[in-house]
């Protein structure tokens, strides 16, 4: 067995708690900012597909096409018409 002397003990290649604590911490803030983002965007894509589909709804109902027949019977001359 070969004895170290303190300064050849530091030289080893082992790795201390506050070095892996560290850079775990620094995984799950990359991790975190990565899961967010991806949120974010599905989140994003959700609002539009459901104000399109509202919108679709609103323009089959029976009370919009009625109203928007009524605005095409009409004549209009001018912007003071309306």
């Amino acid at each position: 067995m070969k004895i170290m002397s303190k300064k050849e003990e530091g030289s080893g290649k082992m790795v201390d708690i506050p070095s892996v604590s560290a850079v775990i911490v620094a995984a799950s803030v990359v991790a975190g900012v990565i899961y967010y983002s991806f949120h974010l965007r599905n989140q994003t894509m959700m609002r539009q597909t459901d104000l399109i589909l509202r919108l679709y709804s609103t323009f089959h109902s029976k009370e919009f096409l009625k109203t928007w027949e009524e605005l095409l019977k009409r004549e209009a001359n001018g912007f003071d018409d309306y």
